[in-house]
């Protein structure tokens, strides 16, 4: 066994990367990096006991010559006896179509279809070709751009399905090998949609820092290894936090404000990202300038409001940062509509339905915050429906003088942005006769010389229709 296959197969067992019985679809540009990963699997394929596929994906940016490299890859396949999906795509279009570089296209483009492939073709694992000089550069742009510990970390050797074998060799080694077995393979087409960050670290920065210290590579990859192994000790500490003391309800992640004084800013931070990922956000949309202002935010015992990319947010109340989908945060004022006894009226954008009807002889209270008795002498048959308005006032019942709605909310720990969606019923002469689930007004209250009166009750459509 080569020394290079000897080095790949240490990876692979270092980092758990295959099973016996896996089939593996190894990703082949052409370039040296994939045709050394290609050679050495299939070199090791019997001892490992796997299966072995290559993918090739033409960008379609070199004409001719990505044809040759297509061409290649099938008769390297061929010549090993191994299955090969070669597919075609415009990069050039996707990536100008999706404001993209081309580097980020094509990378896309290839993982989205290895994904695909892997999935309806039943492999276990994609292997794909970066080495150590790959981790070097990521770590530099990552470090020029701006990143978390996790984002220094720079390259991880297994991620869900996908493996990189070649993990802890140079690019000299993987030159070195091809020469030393006399496999032959294409200018390596990576170099042609590299972006501008990348080219510039690759041909300028990298000569210049490993002309100040011939180790630079070395002495980068041990801190990494550092930085990785802290980097994935702390996500295990913040899962295990975000397990135990974050709730989600309703699509919503509740993070309870106490946790700023009880857990290290670095493991609630953490907690902060598995909460806008648990909601669906991008990561990869998430600044740091965003999650300090969330962290901020957790000072703030109610109040706090602030939007983040993709129609999320987020929003402080009764001790709990609450973050999610911004429609389910943000709730819409009632649409207001005018009725008689007797109605249904649709609440809309609610999911209630209001039902009016008169209720005459004896009348039989019913303990339920959704339902309310009016007076039909005192309160008229002719309402308004509508959310809250700034200054409204309910006699409650029981009670002579009359009260702000704002303050009976604040009683009530309605956040704020669910007072709109409570329904306020309103009387023909301007008074409000019942805030929904709340307070009934004494004005109109039922007595024992009340001869009609009005039922009015709030009902959930779902709840309708599980008993329709």
């Amino acid at each position: 066994m080569d020394v290079f296959e000897k080095k790949v197969l240490k990876t692979i067992e270092d980092y758990h990367m295959i099973k016996p019985g896996e089939k593996v679809l190894v990703a082949v540009s052409g370039g040296p990096d994939s045709v050394s990963l290609l050679k050495s699997l299939l070199k090791l394929k019997d001892y490992l006991k796997i299966e072995v596929s290559v993918f090739h994906l033409n960008h379609k940016l070199r004409g001719l010559d990505s044809e040759m490299d297509a061409i290649f890859v099938n008769k390297l396949a061929e010549n090993n006896r191994v299955p090969v999906h070669i597919y075609s795509f415009d990069v050039k279009a996707f990536a100008k179509n999706k404001k993209l570089s081309l580097e980020e296209a094509g990378r896309a483009v290839r993982y989205n279809l290895m994904e695909r492939i892997a999935q309806e073709e039943g492999y276990d694992k994609i292997a794909v070709a970066h080495h150590i000089d790959d981790r070097v550069e990521t770590f530099f742009i990552r470090l020029i751009r701006g990143a978390s510990l996790d984002g220094l970390a720079s390259i991880p050797p297994v991620r869900g399905k996908v493996i990189r074998p070649l993990f802890n060799v140079k690019k000299s080694e993987i030159l070195s090998y091809l020469k030393r077995t006399g496999q032959d393979y294409r200018i390596d087409v990576t170099n042609f949609i590299l972006d501008n960050l990348r080219a510039q670290i690759r041909n300028s920065l990298i000569p210049v820092v490993t002309e100040m210290n011939p180790k630079i590579r070395e002495n980068l990859i041990e801190n990494l290894e550092s930085v990785r192994d802290d980097a994935i000790f702390l996500n295990a500490l913040a899962k295990a936090e975000y397990r135990k003391r974050v709730q989600k309800k309703d699509g919503l992640v509740y993070i309870p404000v106490s946790l700023r004084k009880r857990i290290p800013k670095a493991l609630l931070i953490r907690i902060i990202k598995l909460a806008i990922a648990d909601c669906g956000g991008d990561l990869k949309l998430i600044s740091r300038t965003h999650l300090e202002n969330l962290y901020r935010g957790l000072e703030k015992e109610t109040g706090f409001e602030y939007h983040l990319p993709v129609k999320l947010m987020a929003v402080t109340e009764y001790g709990n940062m609450l973050i999610g989908y911004t429609p389910r945060l943000l709730r819409e004022e009632i649409e207001p509509q005018h009725f008689e006894v007797p109605s249904e009226v649709v609440l809309k954008p609610t999911p209630f339905i209001l039902t009016a009807e008169f209720v005459e002889g004896e009348i039989e209270i019913e303990k339920d915050r959704n339902v309310c008795y009016l007076d039909a002498e005192k309160a008229g048959v002719r309402f308004i429906v509508r959310s809250w308005r700034k200054g409204d006032r309910i006699v409650p019942l029981g009670m002579s003088g009359s009260r702000k709605l704002h303050d009976i909310f604040i009683d009530h720990k309605i956040p704020k942005r669910m007072r709109k969606q409570i329904p306020v019923i309103v009387t023909e002469k301007g008074k409000i006769a019942w805030a929904g689930g709340l307070k009934v007004s004494d004005e109109f209250k039922i007595t024992p010389y009340t001869r009609k009166a009005i039922r009015l009750k709030l009902i959930e459509k779902r709840r309708l229709n599980e008993t329709n």
